[in-house]
């Protein structure tokens, strides 16, 4: 996502509002990153104090391997289908899945991970009022 959302930032330079959207969810994203870092090597260097964590790393995978492809300078989107993309991705369940399975192996990781969870909805709801402000046909689906 990191990438995907610099290279956003990059295509819609020229639009103020858009590129500093995009570089402040690509900044948060690279923080998510460290802390999702950071958090497997304590379940490494701790595995005593984790249960069994039955999680399917497909979809993250999916995703990964999706946001990679995405950010390809021969497909350059419109600024719609790129809000568009990023809600996808924000809305999606695979890091969901796997918080909670961590959460479950260990309840001392849930408020980092609770904090992970919240700065996503962060990021779902900027894209929802950016996409609104400029008309796109954005689902609102914050509770």
């Amino acid at each position: 996502m990191v990438a995907l959302y610099r290279w956003y930032a990059d295509v819609f330079a020229l639009d103020a509002e858009a590129r500093a959207m995009f570089t402040k969810l690509s900044g948060e994203e690279a923080r998510h990153v460290a802390l999702v870092r950071y958090e497997k090597k304590l379940v490494i260097k701790n595995l005593a104090m984790f249960g069994e964590v039955d999680v399917d790393l497909q979809e993250v995978r999916q995703l990964t391997q999706e946001a990679r492809a995405l950010a390809s300078p021969a497909e350059r989107p419109t600024l719609e289908e790129a809000v568009a993309i990023a809600l996808r991705f924000e809305r999606s369940a695979g890091e969901a899945h796997l918080r909670s399975a961590m959460t479950q192996a260990n309840p001392d990781l849930a408020r980092p991970l609770n904090a992970l969870c919240q700065g996503d909805k962060g990021h779902m709801a900027g894209l929802v009022d950016f996409g609104k402000r400029r008309g796109f046909p954005v689902e609102d689906i914050r509770a």
